[in-house]
């Protein structure tokens, strides 16, 4: 089902962008079939995600909302953010999930980590439609108009939905791609990923995806990102290591440090040693 209608009295046509939101919330179910509510105005690394649902598939779905005259592109701007985060970040997803709604997920279901995006707003211009499109993760563009009249309400309705459209899959990239053109970082990163095998016996890379190389034990501990100028580290479970280069992600349990010079190497590896000794 992807259309909605609601007629409820409203005070005015200026419908506050909350009430929207608790409207859309507590409907999720009439809109679509499966679609889950898991908790509002969630917190992540980079903001704050308006709506966090999983669908039928247990997908996780980041919902943004936008009242009538405001930027539906800042929304879709905000939602692409908060998407490539919990992209790198997944087990915070399913953290947030066991969290929030400890009994949604039944002891053998899993968080798929194919995460979509939904943008609710009053109205949406050709490029913003187009760009949907285009897009990597799954995007529905909800449309929602205010009824006037003796009968005022709303009714909601998805006029894009990406996952329906012919798409360009995308590959994930090998670890060499990641250095395609960054030759300068080459000699970093091989220094940085020796002394990370050499952490221990079990320590592996993992399969790199579009935005980093991971580093594994049992579960991921350290993300590689390969940047223009440094390497970026994303460690899990290190958040109370004292050590000035560290910088926490507002939530959950994973930080950052830069690599730029060989001579970081030795003081970086300490940090990712703890990480790595706690995904035993």
């Amino acid at each position: 089902m992807s259309d909605m209608e609601f007629l409820k009295s409203l005070s005015d046509t200026e419908i506050k962008e909350a009430e929207i939101q608790r409207l859309f919330e507590r409907h999720l179910k009439d809109f679509e079939e499966g679609l889950r509510y898991v908790s509002s105005f969630v917190g992540v690394g980079v903001g704050i995600i308006d709506t966090l649902a999983i669908d039928d598939d247990y997908r996780p779905v980041i919902i943004e909302y936008k009242k009538p005259g405001n930027s539906e592109r800042d929304a879709l701007i905000q939602a692409l953010h908060y998407y490539y985060w919990c992209s790198t970040h997944f087990e915070w997803i399913d953290q947030a999930v066991k969290k929030f709604k400890p009994d949604l997920l039944k002891e053998e279901d899993a968080i798929n980590n194919d995460i979509r995006i939904m943008i609710v707003a009053g109205d949406f211009d050709e490029h913003v439609m187009g760009a949907a499109y285009g897009l990597e993760p799954d995007t529905q563009l909800v449309e929602y108009d205010i009824i006037g009249g003796e009968k005022k309400g709303i009714v909601f309705k998805t006029i894009v939905d990406s996952s329906k459209a012919e798409r360009v899959v995308r590959q994930p990239k090998r670890e060499d791609d990641h250095l395609k053109g960054k030759d300068a970082l080459k000699p970093l990163y091989e220094t940085l990923k020796e002394r990370i095998l050499g952490l221990g016996t079990d320590v592996k890379v993992g399969t790199p995806t579009q935005d980093y190389i991971p580093f594994v034990r049992r579960i991921q501990f350290c993300a590689v990102h390969v940047k223009r100028k440094w390497l970026r580290l994303d460690l899990k479970n290190v958040k109370d290591v004292s050590n000035s280069r560290i910088t926490p992600y507002p939530v959950g349990d994973w930080v950052y440090v830069h690599v730029e010079k060989k001579n970081d190497v030795d003081e970086v590896i300490e940090i990712v040693r703890r990480a790595y000794e706690r995904a035993a």
